[in-house]
């Protein structure tokens, strides 16, 4: 698991746990995709990793730690207060293989009212060596009791050599040049890269910026290419605002706006699929399209 570019974030951690001032609560705290879930689970590993307690950690099978998350099958459910109330038994417990116990919540952000609730009792009387993480992309949301009781730890975006860095351990097989675009698209956030990555937005990009717009919009949008062509809406409008911040112009702010909204309409039950790609590749000035 990957820390690169949260040194800061472990180094807070660490500094806490070897000065014996190891908080019960830590709020991990920013954008989606930007490692906090990697971080609460290297945390678990150091907490927890004691001899065969590290291979217990990786299978998720460790008697000391607990994660809560949606049901998978209903995500917008949120996390609900009855998998809040359920954690009673392992928080009145003491540890079974070392000195701490960890509950992870990924994401805090998913508590409903009543389960932030619950978990607010248990916050505010911790149990000997318990220690919660919680993994929140908009802390605001979060209700301000529970966020006074913890300590945060800030996961801004990354900067893009780190984030090309990251890609570089991780999906080796990408070629330089589509880490440097994957990167660029991400928002400094590594695991958004890494997910475009594995949806194959690298050809994609790749095929926009060398394809003539009639061929691109075949090979993306033409039959059976639903889900490359729903990553091309998703796409389209990020390279677009990057293009426009990197040259803040009418033109490319204009531009911008146009393939927002051709984005939106493409994405319309009954539209031609090939026809969009191709405004779309159009707009965006696909390779060959603006020789």
């Amino acid at each position: 698991m990957e820390l690169l570019g949260h040194e800061a974030a472990w180094a807070a951690f660490s500094q806490a746990e070897a000065g014996g001032r190891l908080h019960h609560a830590w709020l991990l705290a920013g954008p989606r995709g930007m490692g906090k879930r990697a971080f609460a689970d290297r945390v678990a590993q150091r907490l927890l990793g004691e001899g065969s307690g590290a291979a217990l950690v990786a299978a998720g099978s460790h008697p000391d730690l607990r994660v809560l998350a949606p049901d998978p099958e209903k995500p917008a459910s949120g996390i609900l207060v009855d998998q809040v109330r359920a954690l009673g038994p392992f928080l009145r417990s003491h540890p079974a293989l070392g000195r701490h116990r960890v509950v992870i919540l990924d994401a805090a952000d998913d508590l409903n009212l009543s389960a932030a609730n619950a978990l607010l009792k248990s916050l505010e009387e911790p149990g000997e060596g318990l220690v919660f993480l919680l993994v929140a992309h908009a802390p605001g949301r979060l209700p301000a009791t529970i966020r006074s009781r913890c300590r945060l730890l800030r996961f801004p975006p990354l900067p893009e050599p780190a984030v090309r860095s990251l890609l570089a351990m991780r999906a080796p097989e990408l070629a330089e040049a589509d880490r440097a675009r994957l990167a660029a698209l991400s928002g400094g956030a590594p695991g958004e890269a890494l997910r475009l990555a594995e949806a194959g937005a690298g050809a994609l990009l790749s095929a926009l910026e060398t394809e003539p717009p009639e061929r691109f919009a075949e090979r993306f949008a033409g039959k059976g290419g639903a889900e490359a062509f729903a990553l091309l809406c998703a796409l389209a409008p990020r390279v677009a605002a990057l293009a426009a911040r990197r040259q803040p112009d009418p033109e490319r702010i204009a531009r911008h706006a146009e393939v927002v909204a051709l984005a939106r309409d493409a994405m319309r039950p009954g539209e031609d699929r090939v026809m969009m790609a191709w405004a779309l590749a159009l707009a965006l000035g696909s390779g060959k399209a603006a020789a």
